[in-house]
Order: C-alpha cells, then structure tokens, then sequence
C-alpha cells in the first residue's frame, strides 16, 4: 500500500522494507536497525516513546502530523462500517484495501462481523 500511495503521488527514490513488529516496540526497532541499517528516522512528534528507543544510535527527525492521514482513523471508519475512510487515504490504497479484503479482516480483528 505504501509503494503504491507513493507511486501515486509521484514520490520517487524511497525504499519501503516490510519487518516484523516482533514481541514489542524495542524488538522492532532493534530488527529495523539490524536489518536495515538506516541512517537517520523520521518519526512524527506523536511517536516520542519510538524516538527514544531510537535515539543515540540513528539519527531522529521528528516532524508534526499534518493532514487528516491517520492508519488508525482509517481502521476505526472501516470497523465501524463506514465509507468515510476511502476519503482519509490515496485512491491506491483504498484500491488495495478492497483488493486484499481488508475490510473484513479488519472488522475481523476488531471483532465485527
């Protein structure tokens, strides 16, 4: 999803690495440092318990969220059944939500049928 929002915005030269969340937030940041050797990590300001398990070994910028894209607000409209959510995120990626049944999987680990 995140290759093809990209695409569709034109951004050109980014990389996007799939990992493991693993057992806890320092375990994926720990596989992510490992793994990919980044040089530096942009977290948004929200993120400030990340950025501290980050810090001292990568270097951090930290940017404020602007925008109404939010992972966790697209999920909630689509577990609470509304439509709302295609409007919050790039026409790829509602694309890819319907083309993966993510709809139902998400309802599903919300519990909803």
């Amino acid at each position: 999803m995140l290759e093809s929002y990209l695409r569709e915005l034109m951004i050109e030269g980014v990389h996007v690495v799939a990992l493991n969340d693993g057992k806890s937030e320092s375990w994926a940041i720990d596989n992510l440092i490992r793994k990919c050797k980044p040089e530096v990590v942009f977290l948004s300001t929200e993120k400030s318990d990340l950025a501290e398990l980050v810090e001292g070994r990568v270097r951090v910028v930290r940017f404020k969220r602007t925008g109404d894209v939010s992972s966790t607000r697209i999920r909630d409209s689509i577990a609470a059944g509304s439509q709302d959510w295609k409007r919050w995120t790039g026409r790829s990626v509602a694309r890819a939500i319907l083309e993966l049944d993510g709809v139902r999987r998400i309802r599903k680990a919300y519990q909803i049928s």
